[in-house]
């Protein structure tokens, strides 16, 4: 079983096409606001306007479309994922008893507008925690005792809003390096110094590095750095992924694997409407092996 979430990119477009599966299925976001005639034909699509929240609208669509896991190989392209629904996909699957699948990844060879590429819209309508990802938190007495962790990417206004909504935690940027190519580090940290103001990470500069093709160094990255401020005395952990769909794959794993049942939330600031087509070209397709725990 192959599913990917549409839009109309060639990484997108061109990976659906060559994957070979017993059935592929197409996920229609919202977000993207695409009208009946933009969608493809004689496909299996799947479209949910009124599931906004993503533990809704990815329990819907296997309910819908998938009803049996068991037995099945599942191949899941993230490229045109919203990362919240990408984060519940995985606490989903370990929840069913899923102990692995593929994900796909394709960089592309350049953003359209470079760093000034917008890839949300509209109104924010709140920073909370991702369906399945929330954490059993506890009151702190100080502010050195809440902590943010924020995968900073070209999203500067979004790193604002969740910011604002944690004004009281110590805040920690954690960018892509290596990076997808070459030049999108420096585009990467010019957004993220759009947002300095409202995050004055206390680690600004020594910023948290993880490869931002690279799930796996990524959880592990997090989980140093939450070890290291449970350590100082941190109460309360919030993390935040605006950066790549890798990395986000990352921070999903950490949470699924170690943060269930402590003070451990993934939040995410939700945006009414996302740019449908923000890259070009193909670079490299990366397939991750993904393990979920037993």
């Amino acid at each position: 079983v192959f599913v990917s979430a549409f839009n109309g990119t060639d990484r997108v477009q061109q990976v659906y096409g060559a994957v070979v599966a017993t059935e592929k299925h197409w996920l229609i976001h919202s977000e993207y606001a695409y009208e009946a005639e933009d969608l493809p034909r004689d496909c299996s699509l799947y479209v949910a306007p009124n599931e906004t929240r993503e533990d809704d609208y990815i329990s819907g669509f296997f309910a819908a479309k998938v009803p049996r896991l068991e037995g099945i190989r599942l191949c899941v392209d993230i490229s045109g994922f919203m990362r919240p629904h990408l984060m519940f996909l995985v606490r989903l699957l370990a929840a069913r008893g899923v102990r692995s699948f593929d994900a796909l990844y394709t960089e592309p060879r350049q953003y359209a507008h470079r760093e000034a590429t917008e890839f949300s819209g509209g109104d924010v309508s709140g920073v909370r925690p991702v369906a399945g990802l929330e954490g059993t938190h506890v009151p702190s007495l100080s502010p050195d005792q809440d902590v943010l962790i924020i995968g900073a990417g070209y999203e500067h206004e979004l790193i604002r809003h969740v910011a604002a909504s944690k004004t009281n935690t110590k805040k920690f940027q954690l960018l892509g390096f290596p990076p997808l190519r070459a030049d999108f580090y420096q585009e990467n940290v010019l957004n993220a110094r759009k947002a300095s103001e409202a995050v004055s990470a206390v680690n600004e500069g020594r910023p948290l590095l993880a490869p931002a093709s690279d799930p796996y160094v990524t959880a592990s990255v997090v989980q140093r750095a939450i070890d290291e401020q449970l350590s100082k005395g941190a109460k309360n952990i919030y993390l935040c992924p605006l950066a790549s769909r890798p990395q986000a794959l990352g921070f999903a794993l950490y949470h699924v694997y170690e943060g269930t049942g402590r003070p451990i939330s993934v939040i995410y600031p939700f945006a009414t409407r996302y740019s449908r087509e923000t890259a070009t070209g193909i670079a490299r397709v990366w397939r991750y092996s993904v393990e979920l725990p037993r």
